[in-house]
């Protein structure tokens, strides 16, 4: 159990913005090698890497009850995710919903893709459930790529 509360001592650090590297080294060397220390490693690199789509592999992956310490991160790395593909796709006019959705870390069933709708047009591009596209090039998101990944510091 020593090795489950190490890695969620470092994705809290992470997810709070407080210091990962402190957390690493008030932790025992043999701790490093653990899979659960190694899985919040990687995690840790692709928040920093904005690498949405190792993010969210990492997410449906993280033992144990990890998930819900990188919960408060989804909202962000899709934002910034979308931005990407928004960028990056734009010569396709669409896109199909479902792999938007599953880009974006959802299912591609009905209440994924109703989520992945509801998040897609709250940032300012046109998703149309019933057709099953997204439309990049008539529409633009609202920039993510310049905030930071995270929910707000408490005061």
């Amino acid at each position: 159990r020593e090795e489950e509360f190490a890695s969620y001592r470092v994705l809290y650090a992470l997810v709070t913005k407080g210091d990962v590297q402190k957390e690493l080294r008030a932790m025992s060397p043999r701790l490093y090698s653990h899979p659960y220390l190694k899985h919040a490693l990687q995690v840790c690199t692709a928040v920093n890497l904005k690498d949405y789509a190792a993010f969210f592999t990492l997410h449906e992956a993280t033992p144990c009850m990890g998930p819900f310490l990188l919960d408060p991160l989804a909202p962000a790395m899709r934002a910034h995710a979308l931005a990407a593909m928004a960028r990056a796709y734009n010569a396709p006019a669409t896109l199909p919903l479902d792999f938007v959705a599953q880009q974006l870390g959802w299912k591609t069933d009905k209440s994924g893709l109703k989520e992945c709708v509801k998040f897609v047009s709250g940032r300012g591009l046109v998703a149309n459930l019933k057709e099953g596209y997204v439309d990049v090039k008539g529409s633009s998101p609202a920039d993510a790529s310049s905030k930071p990944i995270g929910p707000p510091r408490p005061t």
